[in-house]
């Protein structure tokens, strides 16, 4: 059965630099390292200790890594599984996953740890962008092109950091009230 308690990637990365740095790691140390860590807390609040222990199962965090990996922050590799069998024979069965993180993942917590400051920025833009065409537009037209901005720029989705669309637009700006 699955269970909905869902651990924040922001949260889970952090955890992972703290435990293993930049060393390889599989779902199954995550996991126990993550319950070595609940464990202290165990006595103090019962209730929250079995919802963060049901969330640590090896399977979660398993689907936890695969998603990070797929956003770029961690890297992986295939490893054969090493199994202690009854007789005590060490034998490999299967495969397992290392994972490490990646630079984008360590850059991300490095962006974190600054206090994620991107909303700052976009106020910033909106504020230059604001004053540009209060200086350049005249006063009928100020409305359209705000609009535009919003419209085309401010909120489209997809990949803005190399977009030629934005440059056009402040060329047709700056070319049509010079």
């Amino acid at each position: 059965m699955m269970n909905s308690i869902t651990l924040d990637f922001r949260t889970l990365l952090k955890i992972i630099y703290l435990c293993f740095g930049t060393r390889e790691f599989t779902a199954r140390e995550l996991s126990d390292a993550i319950k070595k860590g609940i464990k202290p807390i165990a006595h103090l609040r019962l209730e929250l200790f079995t919802f963060y222990s049901r969330r640590v199962d090896r399977k979660l965090i398993s689907n936890d890594l695969r998603r990070l990996y797929a956003m770029g922050f961690l890297k992986k590799r295939r490893v054969k599984r090493k199994v202690r069998t009854k007789s005590g024979k060490i034998c490999y069965r299967g495969y397992e996953y290392r994972y490490s993180l990646s630079s984008q993942g360590l850059k991300y917590l490095g962006y974190l740890e600054k206090g994620g400051q991107e909303g700052e920025f976009e106020e910033l833009e909106d504020l230059i962008v604001k004053i540009m065409i209060e200086k350049m537009v005249p006063e009928e037209y100020r409305d359209i092109w705000w609009g535009l901005y919003k419209t085309h720029f401010k909120e489209r989705k997809g990949f803005r950091r190399f977009s030629t669309s934005r440059m056009a637009f402040w060329e047709r700006v700056v070319e049509k009230y010079q």
